[in-house]
């Protein structure tokens, strides 16, 4: 049943309309940022810079650390405590 759970999420995420990017051609740009933050962000910062896209995070400390780089917008919804 699981499995069965677990293939119909994966076709779902396969077809849904999200465009996803390779990011293997940013890893010199994402190893650069490793004093500053993680891997998993770096990978977020290098391809909003390499997009001229925005990031938005709940991250107060990734957009303080980021924000000089890239336009960031941190978003604080009401009632949220992290």
């Amino acid at each position: 049943m699981l499995s069965k759970l677990a293939e119909e999420a994966l076709r779902d995420y396969l077809n849904s309309p999200l465009v996803r990017h390779d990011t293997s051609r940013l890893l010199i740009r994402q190893f650069g940022m490793r004093a500053n933050v993680s891997a998993a962000d770096a990978a977020y910062v290098a391809l909003c810079e390499s997009l001229d896209a925005t990031l938005l995070t709940l991250d107060h400390r990734l957009e303080r650390a980021v924000r000089e780089h890239i336009r960031t917008i941190e978003v604080n919804p009401p009632g949220l405590r992290l």
